[in-house]
């Protein structure tokens, strides 16, 4: 049985797959790595005769020699391609992340780049008789979409996971369809018998619970505490040279040596204009990093300053509902969200099937204006004067109190964000519009699907009534299937979890999710 492993971090993927290999059978043939963790070495050195293949080059479509020459005379079905076109759209959404200046990156080359990957992992596939898809995080890059798409086609085992907020988004959930969330917690939620008595909820949840139910200043998640320690409020470059200082000086193994980003160069998977994308650098030398960042920097001082020009302070006695947009390039929209990954559509739904003497109060992510990510990208200015189109709808001024606004409110709207959730546990109804970890708790969430749906939403915010037992019993379900692991980058430094334990859970659910058996001998 052979497994092709998707952007798994070195650490612990490596061990893992060392695992499934010796003890599953699951022989790792070929590995999509990253460029700081040291793969490139580790992988080849620990699995002889492994493909490797570069994150940065599979970005822009750049395979090892040897599967370029054969998927040159590849053809992709026609049935196939009819099958696989309604997905089309996501894939070459996704590649707005490569375009910094919305003009280098034309629609036909995105659509060129998107089949080429269709033919191409289908060669991958047949060529090392793929049986099972690692892949940690959702595919939801310019590669592994397709990659993804071609496997759910020709019937590949596929394992994914998707983090809650709890443990520090630790505990994570896996998931065969990036466009569902685990059947598991449905069923087990939906079958407790409500006369039984429920057990205790683990530390990591209760813990989350207590603090969402705090003030907003307790609550606020760290990465949005870190964002306004070296931004403030608005994108600037001196505050970003800042970071990037305190980067070299906590990072110097990314940065500093013969191996280092300061002398091989800043990787990057940007179309450059006038270029192929497959000729496109993937190594920036510093020059052109910093003036990457600049162009960056400009285009969100722009957004930023049309956001604030256009926001006012919400009337809290007002009739209204939130609308939490997601940041933007993102997996949560694009592809899981599907045709709801356009958020602009969403509003029109909204203003369409809420009462028209309700306000609708959007805020904007914090993270879109964060000048070391890509808002830019999935952000244009006429995005806010179009919304504004809309009746009674209205953007909120930053500084506004989310814990505030939330409890004042008539319900929350968003895709699939954390708002949702913590708008559950200060009671408040939510609808959301994409695959989320908690849709199915259906006494406080309407997930939108359809038609019928959307004309639900009304009743169902006007007959939502808060059941506390009802939460703890959702709670519960979620805790028996998910487990605590750091199944990606940045959050080993932010879990406190057995190396040991860590693999062994992977290891476990993994083997569990693939249908496969336990060997009789125990692991340590």
């Amino acid at each position: 049985m052979n497994a092709l492993y998707n952007c798994a971090f070195a650490d612990p993927w490596l061990d893992v797959a060392n695992v499934l290999k010796n003890e599953h059978g699951i022989d790792p043939v070929y590995w999509i790595g990253y460029d700081d963790d040291n793969s490139k070495e580790l992988i080849p050195e620990k699995f002889p005769g492994i493909v490797y293949h570069d994150y940065f080059n599979a970005w822009k479509g750049v395979f090892p020699e040897k599967i370029e020459t054969l998927a040159q005379k590849k053809s992709v079905g026609l049935e196939l391609y009819k099958k696989l076109a309604p997905f089309e759209l996501s894939g070459l959404s996704i590649m707005d992340r490569m375009d910094m200046d919305w003009e280098s990156f034309c629609y036909a080359e995105r659509r060129m780049l998107f089949r080429k990957f269709l033919r191409y992992w289908s060669v991958v596939i047949d060529l090392f008789k793929i049986d099972y898809l690692i892949s940690p995080t959702v595919p939801h890059r310019s590669f592994d979409y397709p990659l993804y798409l071609i496997c759910k086609e020709k019937g590949i085992k596929i394992i994914s996971f998707i983090s809650t907020p709890f443990n520090n988004a630790g505990r994570i959930v896996g998931v065969s369809d990036i466009f569902k969330t685990s059947q598991k917690i449905k069923k087990e939620y939906e079958t407790f018998d409500r006369n039984d008595k429920i057990d205790a909820i683990a530390e990591d949840i209760k813990v989350y619970i207590e603090k969402i139910n705090k003030s907003y200043a307790d609550a606020k998640p760290e990465n949005f505490k870190e964002y306004n320690r070296f931004y403030g409020k608005s994108p600037s470059l001196i505050m970003t040279g800042r970071k990037f200082f305190y980067e070299l000086n906590v990072k110097r193994s990314i940065w500093f040596g013969k191996t280092g980003w300061l002398w091989k160069g800043v990787p990057s998977y940007t179309k450059e204009k006038k270029k192929r994308v497959e000729e496109s650098r993937i190594r920036l030398n510093l020059i052109s990093y910093i003036f990457k960042i600049y162009k960056r920097i400009m285009i969100l001082k722009s957004l930023k300053r049309e956001y604030l020009k256009i926001s006012v302070n919400p009337d809290l006695n007002s009739d209204y509902v939130i609308y939490a947009l997601h940041y933007q390039p993102e997996a949560t929209t694009t592809p899981k969200a599907g045709i709801f990954s356009d958020q602009l559509y969403v509003l029109e739904l909204l203003s369409k099937h809420l009462p028209d003497d309700w306000n609708i109060y959007i805020k904007e992510n914090p993270k879109q204006f964060n000048p070391i990510a890509e808002g830019n990208t999935g952000r244009m200015l006429r995005f806010y004067r179009d919304a504004l189109k809309f009746p009674k709808v209205f953007f909120i001024a930053e500084d506004t109190d989310p814990f505030k606004i939330i409890d004042k409110s008539k319900a929350v709207i968003t895709i699939a964000g954390t708002m949702g959730w913590e708008s559950m546990i200060r009671k408040k109804p939510v609808i959301c519009f994409g695959p989320a970890w908690y849709e199915h708790f259906t006494h406080g969430v309407l997930r939108i699907k359809d038609e019928d749906d959307l004309n639900k939403i009304t009743d169902f915010i006007k007959n939502f009534k808060y059941s506390e037992k009802e939460l703890m019993i959702y709670l519960k379900a979620v805790e028996n299937n998910s487990f605590n692991a750091y199944f990606r980058r940045g959050l080993k430094s932010v879990l406190n979890i057995n190396d040991k334990i860590c693999i062994n859970s992977l290891v476990e659910h993994t083997v569990k999710h693939f249908g496969l058996t336990f060997p009789k001998k125990k692991r340590d």
